[in-house]
């Protein structure tokens, strides 16, 4: 599963299963470490990526930030967002 997917035009880069099963301690991936080795945290993978929408979350709602969202991930992390909120209020 490729969870980030990111190019400069030349280079594409990706955080996926390479990432996600490792056990070493060092991420040379675009996630920077956030996903590294997250299969084998209890919680797995879905663990780690609700505790990094839920840290978007908070931060778009602090900034105030209005946004669109411009692909599937991103209409994922919205919807979660507004969940979210949702459960706040």
């Amino acid at each position: 599963m490729t969870v980030i997917t990111w190019s400069d035009g030349t280079k594409k880069k990706s955080c996926n299963g390479r990432c996600h099963s490792a056990t070493t301690s060092e991420c040379n991936c675009i996630c920077e470490g956030r996903y590294h080795g997250a299969t084998l945290r209890p919680g797995g993978l879905p663990h780690a990526i609700k505790t990094y929408h839920r840290e978007v979350a908070a931060f778009i709602n602090r900034a105030g930030i209005i946004a669109q969202p411009t692909d599937a991930y991103a209409q994922m992390t919205f919807d979660f967002i507004r969940t979210e909120k949702e459960q706040l209020t």
